[in-house]
């Protein structure tokens, strides 16, 4: 487990000062659902108490040991006083305690930092007190209040909330289960919680242990796994300690396992158990299970734009229906919907850390992950493995040359985009060309089926496509993209003169499609594209971005006509010349332009 957070600014003025002396306490909890089964722990951290309207709640953070003289204690406790890291460290669960509270309790004050003893540690706590609204002066209703706005907290999940749940969701090599959890009791005349760390699990004759640290801008690794070591010591004591030749050979396993094992189990198999004590990277227990990293490689290869690539390699099989009894035409589609994408998008993701945290359209399934990139890193190996057999199968079919070449392309193209100097997504004007790399897609496509390049102007269609599609998503992170520095087209031109060049390349497009295709499903996507970009500058604002609502309806929209056009195109042939269109037509779907 770990904890992170930014460094916080200068605390606020407290308004009452530390307790005089802050007795040592802390809370045993005890969970047992059957005979051979057992939670238990003593935490020293509270989650909130609240008694007669009265609200309490504690930031815990940083770690020292205790003296073994009172000269000693003293001064580990002035040393923890006085340390930038472990005050970042508690002036990060301050701030959030301090925004969470603000809304809805009354008079919330909190203390001076001051160091809270347990037996064998010590740490920097920040009390809090407030008052309960008038609203919520039942106790089950303001202990459900208490839980929603504290649970969790940067302590044990990390700061900012949804990022960083996110990151553990995906680095953890195991399930917390109860751990970090809050556990307390609800009744009449109050309630009062703690947060379950140092915690052990019991399971007939073996039992795991579960301890972190908090990690912020200035940790040390080997001092964080030091303190979980302190932290667990009461734990630890109860246990033989191994031989130093059984104690190396866990190190070395471990090593092992963290630098390269770990990330296979992600993709080979659903649980792995390990007996390495208070590792928050070895904890034993349920390994990260394959169902939440294939969720996860979902998330990043955003599946809405999917139909970017599906599109693209649909568009020179149309009418082609004996392809459908082709295991190689299955194979591409596949790869090019999922694998492709998730290779394609996890470098954009890498790429875009900080700039993905403020982006409003990110953070669900559909549109993409915001993840830390350590978080990000772990999907490093899915979407490596997920290349190898399809690159694998298309170098039998289409030969191993012509695959490498046609792969290095493609990577070569993203890492250009994400990655390069001055010709990637953050500087225009190829910002808007090199997603232009996406037609790659045509060519495998080809290859894979047998079939004849599309025509000149189907390639000058899809270029509109793909620029104007490229363009318009860039007018939903202008802010976003502003803020972290880029140079992008929409940044340069702002809101309003980039939805004006949108609708000049709908207009073209439009005129494009009407003078080079006859038919009636590609003009009226191009139409109805340039009705919705009308109707999103009529209603919109006019200096900033659409909301998450517009966007997700404007998404929608796109979505929808996108999937029932490529059907159209596909049974209609209508990127095909009108001579081989009409030999392959089916008589069940009549085209009046193939009358004889």
């Amino acid at each position: 487990a770990s904890a992170g957070g930014a460094p916080a600014a200068s605390p606020p003025s407290p308004s009452r000062p530390p307790p005089a002396a802050p007795p040592r306490h802390a809370y045993l909890f005890l969970l047992q659902p059957s005979a051979d089964a057992a939670f238990l722990g003593c935490s020293p951290e509270k989650l909130f108490k609240i008694a007669g309207g009265c609200f309490s709640a504690d930031a815990l953070a940083g770690t020292r040991l205790r003296g073994e003289t009172d000269e000693s204690d003293v001064a580990l406790a002035q040393e923890l006083l006085s340390s930038d890291k472990d005050l970042r460290e508690v002036h990060a669960v301050r701030d959030f305690l301090l925004g969470a509270l603000e809304d809805d309790f009354t008079n919330v004050e909190h203390s001076l930092p001051f160091v809270l003893q347990t037996r064998h540690v010590q740490h920097i706590c920040i009390a809090f007190t407030a008052r309960l609204p008038p609203a919520a002066t039942k106790s089950l209703r303001a202990a459900a209040t208490a839980m929603r706005l504290l649970h969790p907290t940067p302590a044990v999940c990390g700061a900012p909330t949804r990022v960083a749940r996110d990151a553990i969701r995906a680095a953890e090599p195991y399930d917390r289960g109860l751990y970090a959890g809050p556990f307390g009791y609800v009744s009449a005349h109050g309630s009062e919680f703690c947060v379950a760390i140092r915690s052990a699990l019991l399971l007939g004759s073996t039992a795991h242990l579960y301890g972190g640290a908090g990690v912020v801008r200035g940790s040390i690794a080997a001092a964080e796994w030091d303190e979980v070591h302190f932290k667990m010591r009461p734990f630890l004591s109860l246990f033989p300690a191994p031989s130093s030749l059984v104690r190396r050979a866990l190190l070395r396993y471990a090593w092992l396992r963290n630098l390269f094992v770990e990330e296979l189990l992600q993709l080979a198999v659903a649980a792995w158990q390990t007996v390495s004590c208070s590792s928050s990277r070895s904890l034993p227990g349920r390994a990260v299970s394959l169902p939440r990293a294939l969720l996860f490689a979902v998330k990043v290869s955003r599946p809405y734009f999917w139909l970017v690539t599906i599109w693209l390699y649909l568009l020179p099989t149309g009418q082609y229906y004996h392809l459908w009894s082709q295991a190689r035409f299955w194979a591409g589609l596949l790869y090019a919907a999922l694998p492709l994408n998730l290779l394609c998008y996890l470098m954009n993701d890498l790429a875009d850390v900080d700039v993905d945290v403020d982006n409003p359209r990110k953070g669900g399934v559909l549109y993409g992950v915001v993840a830390h990139a350590a978080a990000l890193r772990t999907a490093v190996p899915t979407a490596v493995l997920a290349q190898l057999p399809f690159l694998a199968a298309f170098a039998v079919w289409c030969g191993a040359l012509q695959t490498l070449g046609w792969f290095g392309a493609v990577f070569a193209v993203n890492y250009v985009y994400n990655f390069g100097p001055r010709v990637s997504s953050r500087y225009a004007p190829l910002d808007l060309f090199c997603p232009c790399g996406y037609l790659l897609v045509i060519p495998l496509s080809c290859a894979l089926n047998g079939l004849p390049s599309p025509s000149v102007p189907t390639w000058v269609h899809t270029v509109f496509f793909v620029v104007r599609s490229q363009l318009w998503i860039q007018t939903f992170d202008i802010e976003s993209d502003r803020r972290a520095g880029r140079r992008n087209t929409a940044v340069l031109l702002g809101l309003q003169r980039s939805q004006l060049l949108l609708g000049a390349l709908l207009l073209l497009e439009l005129a494009f499609v009407c003078t080079s295709f006859a038919d009636w499903g590609l003009q009226s996507f191009s139409a109805v594209s340039l009705c919705l970009l009308s109707l999103q500058v009529y209603l919109g604002p006019q200096t900033a971005a659409p909301s998450p609502r517009a966007i997700g309806t404007i998404f929608a929209v796109l979505g929808l006509g996108g999937y029932g056009l490529l059907t159209h195109v596909w049974l209609m042939g209508s990127f095909m010349p009108e001579d081989q269109r009409c030999a392959l037509q089916p008589a069940f779907i009549p085209d009046p332009s193939c009358r004889k």
